[in-house]
């Protein structure tokens, strides 16, 4: 009779991660060919969602809304991982329409500085 030990697994990088863009990649260390990835909105896992069952040690997690979301991964059959928490708070919508205003102003004073440059600029004919 054959024992099999559950491998132990676990996130690699900070437990607290923020994600700006609504989007993370999640990676794990430890060997076994089938892991589960689990995401919760809460830290008691009470309603959770399997994101990945594969082979891989990493997952990439995008269309993240605003919010806090816990992740868990275990091996095969073992024991859950360290909880890992994502904050999501995306860009505010005012710092992009700054930030899309500055643009279109540099761009509309460097094609007036190209327009007055080519017309001042004597033609040789």
């Amino acid at each position: 009779m054959s024992v099999v030990q559950a491998q132990e697994v676990e996130f690699v990088g900070e437990s607290l991660q923020v994600a700006p863009s609504g989007y993370i990649q999640l990676d794990w260390s430890g060997e076994a060919e089938f892991f589960w990835l689990e995401q919760a909105e809460d830290s008691l896992f009470e309603e959770t969602k399997v994101i990945y069952r594969g082979p891989d040690k990493a997952s990439f997690v995008s269309g993240l809304l605003d919010g806090q979301y816990y992740y868990r991964v275990k091996a095969n059959e073992g024991e859950w991982s360290n909880v890992l928490q994502v904050q999501v708070q995306h860009q505010s919508l005012n710092l992009a329409l700054t930030l899309s205003g500055l643009g279109l102003l540099v761009f509309s004073l460097t094609s007036v500085v190209i327009i007055k440059g080519s017309r001042s600029t004597p033609s040789t004919s």
